[in-house]
């Protein structure tokens, strides 16, 4: 029982004992759904990982002809294409430009490694503060060994594409450095190794190719 300084409770201290423990009751049932929401790490790690994938499949579209997909490939092509050029139309009409269809590859990919390169940065800031590179050299060679073989497949000759007069040929290479050197930059990737996120790009664009390969083995 509460009491006031003359001995009596008193009805203030009653209200605010009441009110006091209601708060700790509601916020400790709160306690489960917060630990129920995914943690910002978990979210930086899906954001990586959605660029990853995306970066592989816009690859291997560009490293294969139609006729050389099998149904699972020639199904997955056809819907991220679809996906990513009708998303570049509407940001056209509402920009009211025009953008070819050959530098919707370059764009997508650029994009894409941006976001690997924020999911990379933010992951590796919510872990542990902000450090210098280990190894520059390495990474710096392993990133422009990996964007050279990116680029062969996307910007060189890619299967399926249509030369267009109005398109300079060295506008998809501009756009893709341009794209890969704003990802790397310490405000977007940070201390966050994304040259080693390139080589999964190319990783999971093999095994996309593996396994329409054997696809086609066993059909």
């Amino acid at each position: 029982m509460l009491k006031s300084k003359g001995g009596r409770s008193g009805p203030n201290e009653a209200r605010t004992f009441v009110a006091r423990h209601t708060v700790v009751a509601a916020g400790a049932g709160a306690l489960p759904a917060l630990k129920d929401l995914p943690s910002r790490a978990t979210v930086w790690f899906g954001v990586t990982w959605f660029g990853i994938a995306g970066a592989a499949t816009t690859l291997f579209a560009s490293l294969l002809s139609p006729l050389e997909l099998t149904d699972w490939a020639w199904w997955l092509v056809q819907s991220w294409q679809g996906a990513t050029s009708s998303a570049w139309h509407r940001l056209a009409d509402v920009l009211g430009v025009e953008i070819p269809s050959a530098l919707m590859p370059p764009l997508t990919m650029s994009t894409l490694l941006l976001l690997t390169g924020i999911g990379v940065g933010r992951r590796e800031n919510s872990h542990q503060p902000q450090t210098a590179v280990s190894y520059p050299i390495l990474q710096l060679s392993g990133a422009i060994a990996a964007l050279l073989a990116i680029g062969h497949i996307l910007c060189t000759n890619p299967v399926g594409s249509n030369p267009v007069a109005s398109v300079s040929t060295g506008a998809p290479w501009a756009i893709l450095l341009a794209g890969a050197a704003v990802s790397f930059s310490p405000m977007i990737a940070g201390g966050g190794n994304l040259a080693k996120r390139l080589w999964f790009v190319l990783i999971a664009t093999c095994i996309l190719f593996t396994l329409n390969e054997l696809t086609k083995l066993v059909l």
